[in-house]
């Protein structure tokens, strides 16, 4: 794990929960100079690759429910196979090679039903070579966490050009001043702020946010979970909860859980966890489903991140009990948090 003071860790906490604070606030907010902030937010964007990015509402651009795959391969396919591929394939948002279950995890957001069906059947004959097996789930609530949008699919929305354009600038670079981006969007920066704040207002800008693109030595494990729910599944759930709301001592560099949803198809849950280590990653993670819902049969498929292949692994440091979704259908008893 990389050395970070208590401090810089406050910072990057700052940032992930809004990217658009300015020094300035960092500054009387942390009780540290200035030029502190200014110098730590440097060593932070060079040490961990950290950059500034938008949780965007899919919805309100038009596009559905996020679809989660899991691709194993009898014999493997050569990496300039399966990154042309992705590079033709404009609805796959975050592509990520693991060792482990399966040898492939994509993100796919459907542009249009005809188009994503005449894509997934070209799966299985794009690699029918490699003896693909394909597995599949649609994201139906994803509580926590989230992943980045392309640019191009950001240009294909449903909504006026002037915000997708200032959607692609802020994606790019969410700290971007009005100047910044008046001069890139050849706009005055009076109608910069106006379309910025409808875009807030309309909840199409969900949150302002900061990733890490280059995180300290760690286990990244993403994981599958299928179950045959027994009475009593609801409090199991919320038991769990209990574990990603763990009071902090303080901001860590990364969150343990970086992604959690239901879904449904293959799989009833998917997560992606951090750890420091693959015995960490395995005892308390994996089996922490593992002790929780041993009533419940889990049948867990697993892989380690290896590379990433498209797109960016959106690395954070956030406050989950804030921003975790709760849903009606699944009561949490003294359940205090965000609703997104």
């Amino acid at each position: 794990m990389v050395a970070i003071s208590s401090k810089t860790r406050e910072i990057l906490r700052e940032l992930c929960m809004n990217s658009r604070i300015t020094i300035t606030e960092l500054s009387e907010k942390l009780s540290i100079s200035r030029s502190a902030v200014s110098k730590r937010i440097s060593a932070l964007e060079e040490e961990l690759g950290l950059r500034y990015t938008i949780d965007i509402e899919r919805r309100a651009l038009g596009f559905g429910t996020f679809v989660i795959y899991y691709l194993s391969f009898k014999k493997k396919p050569p990496e300039k196979v399966v990154k042309s591929w992705l590079e033709k394939s404009e609805m796959v948002q975050l592509a990520v090679k693991t060792s482990g279950n399966f040898d492939l995890v994509l993100f796919v957001l459907p542009i249009d039903d005809e188009k994503f069906a005449k894509w997934n059947l070209g799966i299985g004959l794009e690699f029918s070579d490699y003896g693909v097996s394909v597995n599949k789930s649609d994201m139906d609530i994803i509580h926590h966490g989230f992943v980045p949008l392309n640019d191009s699919i950001i240009m294909d929305a449903k909504i006026d050009e002037v915000y997708r354009k200032l959607l692609v600038e802020l994606n790019k670079n969410s700290r971007a001043s009005i100047r910044e981006l008046s001069k890139k969007l050849e706009l005055n920066e009076e109608m910069v702020r106006y379309y910025l704040s409808k875009l807030v207002k309309t909840d199409i800008i969900k949150r302002f946010t900061a990733v890490i693109t280059k995180p300290p030595q760690s286990v990244s494990l993403m994981m599958f979970f299928k179950y045959v729910y027994r009475p009593g599944a609801i409090d199991r759930i919320n038991e769990k909860r209990k574990v990603y709301f763990k009071k902090e001592l303080e901001p860590p560099v990364f969150n343990d859980w970086q992604m959690v949803s239901s879904t449904s198809g293959s799989s009833d849950e998917f997560e992606w966890a951090m750890a420091e280590t693959q015995k960490q990653a395995i005892d308390e993670r994996l089996g922490l489903h593992r002790r929780i819902f041993s009533k419940d049969e889990p049948d867990i498929k697993y892989g380690a991140v290896v590379d990433i292949m498209k797109g960016t692994l959106a690395i954070r440091n956030v406050d989950i009990k804030q921003l975790y979704i709760k849903t009606e259908w699944q009561p949490g008893k003294n359940y205090v948090g965000g609703v997104s």
